[in-house]
């Protein structure tokens, strides 16, 4: 097996594209999906350096990506073109990140760095960065709402979450300097924070296993998952301003539908590729992967495959949580 094979393979199987939850799914796709792939992957061997490269931008692609729509249109013209994606805009999480996704991201840690200093002359020193990364200021006016007013446990629980920010922004060295300094004040400050009988909900949701996937800046959820925590933050208690919606996975699957389905049309070549050539985003999409090879059609299944995993899950949990709240 060659490094690329193994590569796409365990992404494949891997429980983060099924979910570990989804475990009779994923018993009973894997296997198909494996052996589809694999057999497309013979046809197509040996690839070219380019689309060697194509396969691990395919590989790179999650449904929680902002950017996920971008991303499947670009594939498959990378596809369809044999070149991979060079335009300076990367394929998958952080390497897809836009400077305005980036000062978002600034905006609330200087936001809530200014917080803490509070209303004195020293905020002076954040006003010339924060007015290049909220100019209008509505990102300072949130986290001013809500919050509310300072007291002992809120700024704990603030400065514990900008350890928080900066690890998952920062992204320091494990083992480094920086992390061991961390590691020093988290202690301290949940020892307080226990103390003074916070919460003890919003300390787990600011743990590394809680936050590390999910509060990325480039996840489509990153600034409603911030809201979520610093409204809990706001009221001292897990989740108390801003209830838990937990479907979005629905409308995520739907909307996958329209992307995935012009790909295995254009796969199958059946009739309904004609129906899919009739409006967008199927006419786009088909007009990039252009006429098959063996090549584009075990790179556009693959991409299709690693998609429909996770679209897979998204509906599952979506319909779950839409259930629990009826």
């Amino acid at each position: 097996m060659t490094a690329t094979e193994s590569k796409w393979h365990a992404e494949v199987s891997a429980g983060h594209r099924w979910g570990a939850e989804w475990s009779d799914l994923f018993t009973q796709g894997k296997p198909k999906e494996l052996a589809e792939l694999t057999a497309l992957w013979e046809a197509a061997s040996p690839l070219s350096e380019a689309d060697h490269t194509i396969v691990n931008q395919i590989i790179s692609l999650e449904i929680c990506n902002w950017k996920l729509i971008d991303n499947i249109i670009d594939l498959t013209a990378a596809i369809g073109h044999h070149t991979p994606i060079g335009n300076g805009d990367g394929i998958g999480h952080r390497e897809s990140m836009s400077h305005e996704r980036w000062e978002m991201a600034w905006a609330y840690y200087l936001a809530l760095q200014q917080y803490l200093v509070g209303n004195g002359s020293s905020t002076d020193a954040f006003v010339p960065m924060l007015e290049r990364v909220d100019p209008d200021g509505g990102i300072r006016a949130k986290i001013r709402d809500l919050l509310g007013e300072h007291d002992e446990a809120k700024d704990l629980l603030v400065h514990r979450f900008l350890y928080t920010m900066q690890w998952v922004v920062f992204r320091f060295p494990w083992g480094s300097l920086s992390q061991k300094v961390q590691h020093a004040g988290t202690k301290m400050i949940e020892e307080r924070l226990r103390e003074l009988e916070v919460d003890p909900e919003i300390l787990k949701h600011l743990e590394w296993g809680c936050v590390d996937g999910r509060l990325q800046p480039c996840g489509h959820k990153f600034e409603r998952r911030l809201d979520i925590i610093l409204s809990s933050i706001g009221v001292k208690k897990w989740r108390g301003a801003i209830p838990m919606r937990g479907t979005d996975g629905l409308g995520l699957s739907q909307n996958l539908d329209t992307y995935l389905q012009p790909i295995m049309a254009w796969l199958s070549q059946d009739e309904s590729l004609d129906q899919h050539r009739q409006q967008e985003p199927g006419r786009t999409i088909i007009e990039n992967l252009g006429e098959p090879d063996p090549t584009k059609r075990f790179l556009a299944r693959l991409l299709q495959s690693l998609l429909a995993s996770q679209q897979i899950e998204a509906r599952i949990k979506g319909e779950e949580r839409a259930a629990q709240n009826q």
